[in-house]
């Protein structure tokens, strides 16, 4: 179990001028604060509209002040594990002792800090639900700065019948892996419909004609949830350019939700144990897993290197020393892709031994005779192998939540087209394990144009998953040529 720290951080108070005219008419509008782009940024796919400020009277919640994450008691026993983040999207206030206010103009503030004891995120939760739990297990991962009076947080009274504005806090919630064969979905419960929150976790309200729809909010209409794809007004839901249904119960990763001094959320995840696929079998080359490759820079040791050749199976270093540790590799480019789909398995492969299933010949353990090792040529059986499958945005983004063993090699795997066959000669580093993420094949920015997807990851027990049966990604699409279709973008065209 990972060691749960407090994690405070804090942003600076908007331009005064600005805030007291948005709140002057009752509400602050959703301010997005934009970081410095850093190399190889990664854009996460769930994204969700700015959402104003709700105006209060003095009615608290159930859940006032906390975002708390359950596991429902109808899941399988055992610990589940969270990271848990500031939205600085969804949210710019944070209240912490090192903030303060300038003097309010035009209306009464409760305190302009600091803030004690300030908001408090708690960045790594496990939570752990007992067998035979007959309620959720909950914790509480973020604390809306409080006191019993109110009296030391920001809220804001204008008088006047204008009321009180009490800004939020919102926070991302990332789901860490879990075991193989496992499904889940995750519902919201907030005390206040305005609070911010991944659309469609909570209950969506009916399509009205009059009001406007940002990008991303959810209503209900006909039967179907929807998602708003354009900002748009009296459009009605159909499936098309401005709508699109959204499947519930809800699986995403990460949700957002938020809390505020009256006001507050529950994020309950609901865990299903399902029958294990067998991992799939997949290649990776230089392009994918190398000494000094970008982003994790791995040394010649973490990677095999000083013992690399013909027919080496041994666990890559660095994974050996870090299961359960989440990474992210990157795949490639287009046309020198790193990772790669064997999708035909030659019967010289049965043939040579040493036992009658091919990929386990080929994969080990033990390699046999002419797949790498043996006497003779230890490469007889390892060229022009039909359809081994470079993988690109939509075949890396068909394998998330997947187990997958792989197959390290120390330079490029060659690829032919019309037809598709690759060559797997070749010293190899070793074997590497580990699950795609749920949404962990995202788009990579501040790269040429044709680098595909990064893939974030939690590392596996290589020997363990290597050494059962494998299961070949016979569904990978289908690449014409090195240069078509072009295909970088996850979920999408191009």
């Amino acid at each position: 179990m990972r060691a749960r720290s407090r994690v405070f951080a804090w942003l600076s108070y908007p331009n005064v001028k600005a805030a007291r005219v948005a709140l002057a008419a009752g509400s602050l509008a959703g301010l997005a604060v934009l970081g410095a782009c850093s190399e190889g940024t990664v854009t996460s796919k769930v994204v969700g509209p700015p959402v104003s400020e709700p105006s209060f009277v003095g009615v608290v919640g159930a859940n006032s002040h906390t975002v708390q994450v359950c596991v429902d008691n109808s899941s399988p026993a055992g610990t589940y594990n969270f990271a848990v983040s500031h939205n600085n999207v969804q949210s710019i206030m944070l209240e912490l002792p090192s903030s303060s206010d300038p003097a309010p103009v035009g209306y009464t503030a409760n305190s302009t800090g600091p803030f004690i004891p300030g908001d408090m995120i708690d960045a790594a939760v496990s939570i752990t639900l007992p067998v035979g739990a007959l309620v959720p297990e909950c914790q509480e991962v973020f604390i809306r700065d409080d006191t019993p009076t109110h009296a030391n947080n920001r809220m804001w009274d204008f008088g006047g019948g204008l009321g009180i504005v009490n800004p939020h806090g919102t926070v991302d919630i990332d789901l860490g892996a879990i075991p193989a064969g496992y499904t889940y979905s995750v519902v919201c419960v907030n005390d206040d419909a305005n609070l911010p929150q991944t659309p469609a976790c909570g209950p969506a309200g009916a399509w009205s004609s009059i009001i406007t729809y940002e990008i991303g909010q959810a209503v209900t209409h006909n039967g179907s949830t929807w998602r708003a794809l354009t900002s748009n007004t009296n459009v009605a839901p159909t499936a098309g350019t401005d709508w699109e249904t959204v499947d519930l119960p809800l699986v995403a990763d990460p949700i957002y939700s938020s809390a505020n001094v009256f006001h507050g959320s529950v994020v309950t995840y609901t865990f299903v144990a399902g029958t294990a696929n067998p991992p799939l079998f997949l290649i990776i080359d230089e392009d994918g897993i190398d000494n000094g490759l970008r982003p994790n820079f791995f040394s010649a040791k973490d990677v095999n290197d000083q013992i690399a050749k013909l027919g080496q199976r041994k666990e890559l270093r660095w994974f050996d020393l870090h299961p359960g540790d989440e990474i992210v590799l990157w795949t490639g480019q287009m046309g020198d892709e790193g990772w790669f789909a064997p999708k035909f398995i030659p019967q010289s492969w049965e043939d040579t031994g040493p036992t009658d299933d091919g990929l386990r010949n080929f994969l080990g353990l033990p390699v046999g005779p002419g797949l790498g090792a043996g006497p003779g040529d230890k490469e007889k059986y390892l060229d022009k192998i039909p359809d081994v499958t470079p993988l690109r945005a939509e075949g890396l983004e068909m394998l998330e939540g997947r187990l997958i063993c792989a197959v390290v090699y120390d330079s490029d795997i060659s690829i032919n087209y019309s037809p598709l066959n690759g060559s797997l000669k070749g010293a190899t580093l070793g074997i590497v394990a580990f699950t795609v993420k749920l949404d962990g094949v995202n788009q990579l920015f501040g790269q040429s144009s044709s680098t595909l997807p990064a893939v974030t990851l939690i590392v596996e027990d290589a020997d363990e998953v290597c050494a059962g049966d494998q299961e070949l990604f016979l569904d990978a699409p289908v690449p014409l040529t090195s240069s078509t279709e072009f295909d970088v973008v996850p979920g999408g065209s191009g």
